[in-house]
Formats: C-alpha cells, structure tokens, sequence
C-alpha cells in the first residue's frame, strides 16, 4: 500500500464545468530570468526545485536560500547559496537534447508484480482529479518507504517537475523509486528524471522518440504501458529492462 501526498491543481467552476488554471511563470535565479513555464498556481515551490534539480542547476534543497512567489506578477525568484550562470529558455511540448555527462548507475531492480501493482495504485490516487479536471498526473514512489508524492498540473511536463521537486523536499532516495506519468516520455522528462537519480520511468501514454533515445543515453529503464494491461501483460521495458524482474 503506498501512501501519497499530493499537489491538487486549483481550477475555478464556469456554468458548473470545472475548468483547470494554467499560468505562465517566470521563474529567476539569483536575480536572473532563467525559465518561463506554464503551471497550475499549487505547488510553486516543488516546481521551483524540481526545475533547478533536474536542469542540473542545483543539487537539492540545501542549496536553495529562498523562494519568493509573486502570484500578481507571475514571478518566482529562487536565491541559491552561489552564483551560477543560467541562460534564459522556455519550457516547451517538444522536450530537450539530452544531456551529456549524466547517467543513472542504480542498481535498483523492480518486479513486473510490483510495478503493476504501483501502477494500479497511481491510478487510484488520481482517477479522481482525472475525472475532474483537464490535467496530467505525475508521481515518484520509493517502494521500500510505503510513500509516492503525485503532482496535477495542465501540462505533463510541469506535473514531472513539481513531482520531482516533491519527492526531494520530502527526502526520498530517488535512486530506488519510479516515476509514473500519464504524459508521453518526451527527452525532457526522461533528462530531468536522470539528473534526479531516478532509474524507472513509467509511461501511460506512450513515447516519443527523443524520449527513447533519452533513456537509453542516459541509463533510465523507459516502461511503456498498453491501455489494456491485465496481469501485466501489457507493460513492455523498452530501454535498460534489467531493471525489471520478470516474477
């Protein structure tokens, strides 16, 4: 049984239909404009982090001094204990090269029962807000602790970012834990999971090719799902599947 902790999206409600909030945010370090990215208002600083984590600019929340969050101007300013050069750029559907110098060197291996069995129990926690709002749903699960952090926001993208930032403010060993997104494996995502440490990345929609080539550079095991999956039948490990036993 795992135990999620999660960052709900804020919507307002038009002629009784629940509509999803999505703005866009600029966020600076150290006084630099770095990112624009469209996000949901909930869980600004999880995306604060997860964004410098994953694009390597940080290692975690040691070194982050402050987050300020101005709602009004759409501004979030991260003050880091260093000064670090960042070139601006803007988060976009297509992904990103992947990156050189990282790779994921965990050994951590993971059942095809336990995996169906996580994937179900995702599924769970979110059908809810799924069935509500038009939004993805990310998540980082470290089985050996019972506890899965699940992230809501209109763009899938974001939704990994604010998951990762989650599952690091809560102390997770990334290194033993999977992600699972409702969103296609885009380069991006598989590029932010790998700076994280995360060596498992499950997709319920299905991939891209930047996203295969990703995870196959950079050591992440990428497990497609098929909208029919009794028993596991349909979960196929398409890149590193050593990680994942088949019993």
């Amino acid at each position: 049984m795992v135990r999620f902790s999660e960052l709900a999206p804020e919507y307002v409600t038009l002629e009784g239909q629940a509509v999803a909030v999505d703005e866009l945010y600029t966020v600076y370090v150290n006084g630099k404009s770095y990112v624009s990215i469209s996000a949901s208002p909930s869980g600004l600083y999880e995306l604060a982090l997860g964004l410098l984590v994953g694009d390597g600019v940080a290692s975690g929340p040691g070194d982050i001094l402050d987050v300020k969050v101005d709602r009004s101007s759409r501004r979030i300013d991260v003050y880091l204990d260093r000064d670090v050069s960042v070139s601006p750029y803007r988060v976009e559907d297509c992904g990103a090269a992947a990156a050189r110098g990282v790779y994921v060197y965990s050994g951590a291996t993971f059942s095809l029962r336990e995996l169906v069995g996580l994937v179900g129990e995702f599924d769970r926690a979110s059908i809810a807000t799924a069935r509500l709002l038009a939004v993805h749903s990310s998540a980082i699960v470290q089985p050996s602790r019972g506890e899965g952090v699940l992230a809501h926001d209109p763009s899938r993208h974001t939704s990994m970012v604010k998951a990762i930032g989650s599952a690091i403010a809560r102390g997770f060993k990334l290194g033993d834990s999977v992600a699972i997104t409702t969103g296609r494996a885009s380069s991006d995502i598989v590029v932010r999971l790998a700076r994280a440490g995360v060596p498992v990345l499950v997709s319920l929609k299905g991939p891209l090719m930047s996203g295969i080539r990703a995870s196959e550079m950079l050591g992440v095991t990428l497990v497609l799902v098929a909208r029919h999956r009794e028993g596991g039948r349909g979960f196929r490990p398409v890149t590193h599947p050593w990680r994942i036993l088949p019993t």
